[in-house]
């Protein structure tokens, strides 16, 4: 077979549809199939909306590369004329109930028929982007199969369209990330037939310490040492992932405690900025915006972590949780979209808002060792029994030969 994804970046740009579409490519071209990418020359996701400056252009994306036999095309983001383009999004998202809010590329439109219909199976990931209205308009008169992995955020407004659900409905074959999603889109109408559960998924052997004594060494410059506590945060510092709920957290614990510290580690934004701006010096002792750490230091990290918080309102999976549990480290989740689902006898979740209960199960996490290890160990089981790329990717490819057959 030969497979034709879709989607706004991939690697070595970091998310977590990105992530998945790479491992789920990997394995699949791996089984002997021609995997094809169609994607932005795209890195960070300011790039979306705006040209970096020099000095953010770390990485420069050809046109076309490879990721072993993978083809990866990359397409030029195009610029909108704002006054007009703004206009014309005003229109769909208000009036028509379509999301069309970038990016986009219309040189990847121009040229995606010709791919797509040289192709089995049409992949498309990722709502809210526009590129999948078009793929499945392409893939459509193309007359191929179309698989959708939609990483849908459920009661979020940019997600929760009409226009949404009825691109689902046109895709023959739904690729969710766990149980709460897919009941979510059986009462949208969605025909249980086309729905398959895979969750997302970590490849454990990576996740091994590599120079970790110079990396704690790294952390003495926050006043870390071996007796610190310390809970993470691991993700983009955006108000849905929660970052201010944490932050709201920490500064209560803060009154009675100095054994305990919060590492906020991720891509930050002008919200964020204000919001940590608006911390004293002295919780900025305790309370770090870390940025950017790669593989190798997030990995460390993890292991030499307390505790993984990720007090989000509108989470598909959570693949942090995974990493968390991979490198002993205990979780915590809200009660909201499919981390308790995820989560399951792995971690504790909190009620999402409440930050009188987030502040209690983080101290009782951080003080019952035992059971937070117990629950490591549940987490550990969960990872091998549905959440290894080996076991997505089979499972992904399964759904494409099913598709493939009942074509013939």
């Amino acid at each position: 077979m030969k497979i034709c994804n879709i989607i706004q970046r991939y690697p070595p740009a970091i998310g977590g549809s990105e992530i998945w579409c790479q491992k789920v490519c990997q394995y699949i071209s791996k089984k002997g199939n021609e995997v094809l990418v169609l994607t932005l020359n795209i890195n960070r996701e300011e790039e979306f909306w705006k040209e970096p400056t020099p000095e953010d252009c770390i990485l420069r994306l050809g046109p076309c590369n490879y990721d072993g036999k993978i083809k990866v095309r990359r397409y030029q983001r195009s610029l909108p004329v704002y006054w007009i383009y703004h206009g014309i999004y005003k229109f769909l998202y208000e009036i028509l109930g379509i999301y069309f809010y970038g990016p986009h590329s219309l040189e990847m439109y121009v040229k995606m028929y010709s791919e797509i219909k040289n192709c089995d199976i049409v992949h498309t990931y990722t709502i809210p982007y526009p590129h999948n209205y078009i793929s499945v308009i392409m893939a459509k008169l193309a007359r191929k199969r179309i698989v959708i992995t939609p990483f849908f955020h459920v009661g979020h407004p940019h997600y929760e369209r009409l226009s949404f659900y009825i691109l689902i409905r046109l895709c023959d074959a739904v690729i969710v990330m766990s149980d709460y999603e897919k009941k979510h889109f059986i009462k949208k109408g969605i025909s249980p037939k086309k729905l398959f559960v895979t969750g997302a998924g970590v490849d454990p052997e990576v996740y091994t310490q590599k120079n970790y004594e110079e990396f704690k060494d790294k952390l003495k410059k926050y006043d870390i040492n071996d007796e610190t506590k310390l809970v993470v945060f691991l993700g983009r510092k955006t108000d849905y992932k929660g970052t201010d709920q944490l932050i709201a957290a920490a500064k209560k614990i803060l009154l009675d405690r100095r054994d305990v510290k919060f590492l906020l580690v991720g891509p930050t934004n002008p919200w964020f900025d204000n919001l940590y701006n608006e911390l004293s010096s002295e919780e900025k002792n305790f309370i770090i915006d870390v940025g950017f750490l790669d593989e190798e230091d997030k990995i460390n990290l993890l292991h030499r972590a307390d505790l993984l918080c990720l007090p989000s309102k509108f989470e598909s999976f959570g693949i942090v949780y995974l990493e968390a549990w991979i490198c002993n480290t205990a979780v915590i989740g809200s009660d909201r979209g499919a981390q308790p689902s995820v989560i399951e006898d792995g971690g504790l979740t909190f009620e999402y808002g409440n930050i009188v209960e987030l502040t209690d199960k983080i101290l009782y996490l951080l003080d019952n060792t035992d059971l937070s290890q117990e629950m490591v160990k549940n987490g550990k089981r969960l990872v091998d029994e549905k959440y290894t790329w080996d076991r997505i990717g089979e499972n992904v490819l399964n759904i494409y030969e099913t598709l493939d057959e009942s074509k013939k």
